[in-house]
């Protein structure tokens, strides 16, 4: 998806830096979460799972603009 539209994250590349942020944000906040499962530490566990959840909506949300540019 992001290779297709690659022409658009050349001419925003803030738009480019948000998706691998919140993407790699993603990335980091699954392994955390399974850590605290691991542990059985399910406060943490929830909490992560919330900051996931938020990231997880950044990238929708990143996309849906990239897309929409596609539209233009």
């Amino acid at each position: 998806m992001a290779e297709g539209n690659r022409h658009w994250l050349d001419q925003d590349p803030a738009l480019d830096k948000q998706i691998i942020f919140w993407i790699q944000s993603v990335h980091f906040l699954i392994s955390e979460a399974e850590i605290w499962d691991r542990l059985g530490n399910s406060k943490n566990y929830a909490e992560t799972i919330h900051r996931l959840q938020r990231a997880m909506d950044n990238v929708y949300q990143l996309i849906v603009r990239l897309l929409e540019k596609d539209n233009e």
